[in-house]
């Protein structure tokens, strides 16, 4: 007994991390998701794995689990919802004596160090609200952060400096952690009406927390998740995001010559990003997407961005016009609706 005690002291003075898994038919990945997790350096934990209505065996194999780990939790629901709607629902489960939030996407994973070099980082910043780390994406690794130099930015600098380049420095959810607090103010972390909306708890926080990064990597995520990301980057949903935070955020970190500059800028790209869309998957289709997805921050379609980026689609497709055609017939009898 007496040799534990030390044990038990340590762990009553390491902040409890709530670990949530949201997943759907994540059946091939989730065994791999929920051992990282178990395999972290870090002891004091809670691992909430939330189901949202899968149709494989996901939920068989998180039952499993939960039954042989106390610390492991399933919430089981049989409504299916939206991506965004899910990792909602995951955070209103976040224990009451959590002091920090951890994403572990049903088909990602996390180094072992993962939760231990994030805790030590809040834990040393007490104005941090979020920290991010490197992340394998595949055989990519993402994103790019501040300087080598830099691991803590206040709030107000880790937004402009997102706002006027073009170097992300946040990741997928799975990429962060944040303060619990943080997580519980709001009942929707996440904007439940975006299609994808991994940038935005950063954002909505810097106006009172300050931002920390991790030059580790320590997290490794898929490029694609079946069905709602492939949907997303075949309508080129996911690159509504830098003109949607612009047009959001821009005006309260940005004078105004820079918030205009940086609006030609974005909005051009994104014409473009949006015409080739329409090339792959179907003018109206796209345009309906994206004219749904900017609404939700009162933002118009930007017709004019978006002819001129398919005069210049046209003109691109016209040099090629065998591979061009090539690709958007493969294109679209891959992704059949």
């Amino acid at each position: 007994m007496a040799a534990t005690a030390p044990l038990v002291q340590q762990l009553t003075a390491m902040p409890l991390v709530s670990v949530l898994t949201p997943f759907y038919n994540e059946e091939p990945y989730l065994r791999e998701c929920i051992e990282s997790v178990l395999s972290q350096t870090y002891p004091n934990f809670e691992l909430i794995l939330v189901d949202n209505a899968s149709t494989d065996r996901s939920r068989a194999i998180a039952e499993e689990y939960a039954r042989e780990d106390k610390r492991i939790r399933l919430v089981a629901c049989d409504e299916h919802v939206s991506l965004m709607n899910n990792l909602n629902r995951a955070a209103r489960q976040v224990s009451p004596q959590a002091r920090y939030v951890k994403y572990c996407m049903g088909d990602d994973w996390i180094y072992p160090i993962c939760l231990q070099q994030m805790v030590a980082k809040m834990e040393a910043n007490p104005k941090v609200g979020s920290v991010c780390a490197y992340s394998l994406i595949e055989d990519e690794i993402f994103p790019y952060g501040p300087r080598h130099c830099e691991s803590v930015l206040s709030g107000r600098e880790a937004a402009r400096r997102y706002l006027l380049t073009d170097r992300p420095m946040f990741g997928t959810p799975t990429a962060s952690m944040f303060r619990a607090e943080l997580v519980r103010e709001n009942d929707s972390f996440f904007n439940a009406n975006r299609s994808a909306d991994d940038i935005e708890p950063e954002m909505n926080s810097f106006g009172k927390w300050d931002f920390a990064f991790i030059h580790q990597v320590l997290s490794f995520s898929r490029r694609e998740r079946a069905g709602t990301s492939a949907r997303m980057n075949r309508l080129m949903l996911l690159n509504a995001s830098t003109a949607i935070c612009l047009h959001k955020y821009g005006p309260l970190y940005l004078s105004r010559s820079e918030f205009r500059e940086r609006r030609a800028t974005i909005l051009r790209r994104y014409g473009r990003d949006v015409a080739d869309g329409m090339a792959r998957a179907g003018f109206v289709k796209v345009a309906r997407a994206h004219r749904r997805e900017l609404a939700v921050v009162g933002m118009p379609l930007p017709v004019g961005s978006i002819a001129l980026g398919l005069l210049y689609v046209t003109l691109r497709m016209a040099r090629h016009p065998i591979r061009s055609y090539r690709a958007i017939l493969r294109d679209r009898l891959g992704h059949e609706d």
